[in-house]
């Protein structure tokens, strides 16, 4: 309590000034939810505001199935996450604008971190729509990831499952949305959906078993390697990756699907083909009809217009696609000091400003300064400056490619 204690002392003061304003504006509930005053988030991102509450476990025994709400008793204790978390490839943060004056700030899923201690080893053996559970693959910040078998089709796949013990409104909306995205998407390069369903104990999708690891885990291995020059990937790799990526994405944003969640830690590299396959759509929405005031995704990885609660678009794909692009060019990424999650967002909303201290031509030898260009427009701040489409920005980087690794 002792980071959140200025910002509710603050809160309690303008309580009086403000007609209608929240009893409490940085409350967990069950889930690790938080219940925020929406008016003063919004000064807080705009540096107006000294304190804003990290996500982190809530103690509060509330029903499973209650939202949050600003009249929640603000003498609940929470334990303090890192930050570090949310800057790279930790779990998404999700912020929804409930109505004119409260926010809901949470980690993607609701209270995941429980999913990590939860023992689900009497699901072996159990039988989900046509597979057989056969053995844990992993576990993520939602689901437990198991692989199966399909009696149908006699072959392996992989059965994602969400226990119903660890069940919230916001987790299920999430789960489902992510298995009816990736359903209508059918390319090489997004996971490929074949079931989803339920049982009595949990709620589960069977898809595509994808043998590798994911973008992420190669970028910190080879930044391991004992020669600096082999801490990045070669170029022309890279490119490739990001091509594939950029088609994936083009195929989405046709269906006019966003996935506003693009990142290293949700591409897969598939270990004999070196193909990387998009999963995790459990935050992806729909251009179709009035858009959510939602701001999710990675924070480093969100486009400015995200963090705003503007109409992000999916040119805020191809922002995080571009910001990964630099991720995978240089050892480090050139961040200015950024050690927590309301930097990061004070700084995206800061358009003026400039995130990175150094161009990718700067650091990385083997590149030639139309990469500076063309990640330039890729990360412009203003959306209507960026490339307009997923097959604009694939067009520039094949250019690039023919014109200087050839």
């Amino acid at each position: 309590m002792a980071r959140l204690a200025p910002f509710l002392q603050e809160q309690k003061a303008r309580k009086a000034e403000r007609p209608g304003h929240g009893k409490t504006n940085a409350v967990p509930d069950r889930t690790g939810n938080f219940s925020v005053c929406f008016r003063c988030l919004r000064e807080f991102l705009t540096g107006r505001s000294r304190a804003l509450p990290s996500t982190g476990k809530a103690s509060s025994m509330r029903s499973r199935y209650e939202p949050p709400s600003c009249g929640t008793d603000p003498t609940r204790d929470s334990a303090e996450a890192s930050s570090d978390a949310f800057l790279h490839h930790g779990s998404a943060l999700t912020l929804t604008r409930k109505c004119s004056e409260t926010a809901n700030l949470s980690p993607q899923y609701g209270k995941m971190e429980s999913i990590k201690t939860l023992s689900l080893d009497h699901l072996v053996g159990h039988e989900v729509g046509t597979s057989i559970l056969l053995k844990e693959l992993g576990r993520g910040n939602m689901a437990v990831i198991f692989v199966a078998y399909q009696r149908t089709l006699k072959r392996q796949i992989a059965a994602k499952i969400l226990p119903k013990s660890l069940l919230t409104p916001f987790a299920s909306e999430r789960f489902i949305q992510e298995a009816e995205s990736a359903a209508i998407l059918s390319h090489p390069n997004i996971v490929t959906v074949y079931e989803t369903g339920e049982t009595s104990d949990f709620l589960y999708i069977l898809m595509q078993l994808v043998k590798g690891k994911s973008l992420a885990e190669h970028l910190q291995l080879i930044r391991k390697h004992v020669l600096p020059s082999k801490r990045v990937l070669p170029v022309g790799k890279t490119l490739k990756i990001i091509a594939d990526v950029l088609s994936a994405l083009d195929c989405a944003h046709r269906q006019d699907i966003i996935h506003r969640d693009i990142k290293p830690a949700n591409i897969l590299i598939e270990s004999h083909t070196d193909r990387p396959i998009i999963t995790d759509f459990g935050l992806a929405t729909t251009t179709r009809g009035p858009g959510e005031k939602l701001l999710a995704g990675t924070p480093v990885y969100m486009a400015p217009e995200q963090m705003n609660f503007g109409a992000a678009d999916a040119r805020a794909d191809l922002y995080a696609t571009g910001l990964m692009l630099f991720e995978m060019l240089v050892s480090d990424l050139p961040l200015r000091r950024l050690t927590t999650m309301e930097e990061i967002l004070q700084m995206k909303l800061a358009i003026d400003k400039h995130l990175f201290r150094k161009s990718p031509a700067e650091i990385n030898p083997m590149l030639h300064r139309e990469m500076d260009d063309i990640l330039r427009k890729a990360l412009a701040p203003d959306p209507e400056a960026r490339y307009p489409t997923a097959a604009a920005f694939l067009e520039a980087l094949m250019g690039y490619r023919d014109r200087h690794l050839t």
